[in-house]
């Protein structure tokens, strides 16, 4: 009877500093459907637990994964909407603040004033947006970022990127075939004179950037499949 007692006792012990633990964290959102496989990693938990239920509750330190053929939709305490595509993964530090740590990710923030803005981090930059829909890609050797309406800062995580501006560049090349009857000695001249080096740009809506590793950012047509999950984005 004694043992019963004193594992009771451990019991309701455990229980309390896991719901003071649970107190002392934020809500930032929950998962509000999913599909596949879904696995959600608490502080400190390397190995994950199955996700089981939709209405699954989010708070600070967490993080999300999806398997193949597996998506979750995820909405924050401020309604800003995420959709998890298949084999991605974030991480949520805060509700305001995301690190998209690998795949997929589509946004779409709530408006947001100055101090409060949204920030998504990734492995070579920071995107900062006050209200828009845009998406994120990250891959081993690449961050691409999707702008649909609004408009997103990126901001580099180290050093300046080498910034490639395509229609200025074409542009230009336009005026040097014009101007020159020997154009080809001016083709160095012409690379180095349209790359910008900037430590953070604006993207615009529908404007799309590949971001190496190396931090070069060169602009890139909407792929197909992205369009297609914004589309999906706009139902919830």
């Amino acid at each position: 009877m004694r043992k019963f007692i004193l594992s009771f006792a451990i019991f309701l012990f455990a229980g309390n500093v896991f719901a003071a633990e649970l107190d002392n964290k934020s809500c930032v959102g929950e998962v509000t459907e999913y599909k596949g496989i879904l696995k959600i990693f608490k502080e400190k938990d390397f190995r994950g637990s199955i996700v089981t239920d939709n209405n699954t509750k989010l708070f600070s330190g967490y993080a999300l994964k999806t398997g193949r053929k597996s998506e979750a939709k995820i909405v924050l305490i401020d309604k800003t909407g995420i959709i998890l595509t298949e084999k991605s993964s974030l991480t949520f530090p805060q509700y305001n603040k995301i690190i998209a740590d690998n795949g997929t990710v589509l946004f779409k923030v709530t408006k947001r004033d100055e101090v409060q803005g949204f920030t998504v981090q990734t492995k070579t930059a920071t995107i900062g947006v006050k209200g828009t829909q845009f998406a994120v890609a990250v891959d081993n050797e690449s961050v691409k970022v999707f702008c649909k309406e609004g408009s997103v800062g990126v901001k580099s995580l180290k050093g300046e990127f080498k910034r490639y501006v395509k229609k200025e560049l074409d542009e230009y090349n336009q005026f040097l075939k014009d101007q020159f009857q020997d154009y080809t000695q001016y083709k160095k001249e012409l690379k180095e004179e349209f790359v910008k080096y900037v430590k953070e740009f604006d993207m615009k809506p529908n404007m799309a950037v590949v971001i190496s590793d190396s931090n070069e950012v060169k602009n890139i047509d909407f792929p197909e499949n992205i369009s297609e999950l914004f589309e999906e984005l706009n139902k919830f």
